[in-house]
């Protein structure tokens, strides 16, 4: 999996670091993920695109549409799982905000269910973003989730 995506990752990063619009209405960002909390071994990839018509020279705010995808390790009760979100993103200056919903493929004793909500918090520097994303819902072990921090590069 990790070749695979090296294949892919780096020729599309060559390509799409020629332009670099300082006020797009929209971005697309590829990045990895590793659980931090409740499946330490979990690690993946997150592709992520951004809509902001409210945005201007970096404040303001958009919907953001992800798909994320994540294989736990040597865990066998979480093995290949997919998800996909949609939020509102609010972005002040360097900082991204987003809460919404997201779909996860495996019910297992961390998220519970198929719907779950998404917080996430980004920190954006050039054309990185450092961030983190919770999972959760209100089943009855509500306080587990997946816990993913990431680095993405914003194309």
């Amino acid at each position: 999996m990790r070749r695979a995506l090296l294949t892919y990752l780096i020729p599309a990063f060559l390509f799409f670091t020629a332009a670099d619009p300082p006020n797009a209405l929209a971005e697309f960002s590829a990045g990895v993920i590793q659980d931090i909390i409740h499946s330490k071994d979990s690690n993946g990839i997150v592709l992520r695109y951004d809509y902001r018509p409210w945005s201007m020279n970096g404040y303001g705010g958009g919907l953001g549409l992800s798909a994320f995808g994540w294989d736990a390790g040597g865990n066998k009760d979480y093995d290949l799982t997919a998800a996909f979100s949609l939020d509102y993103t609010l972005r002040v200056d360097l900082l991204d905000l987003s809460f919404g919903g997201a779909y996860i493929s495996d019910v297992n004793s961390i998220n519970g269910t198929h719907l779950n909500f998404l917080l996430g918090a980004g920190v954006n520097i050039w054309k990185f973003r450092v961030h983190y994303t919770h999972f959760s819902n209100a089943h009855n072990k509500n306080n587990q989730g997946w816990n993913f921090i990431g680095l993405s590069f914003v194309f």
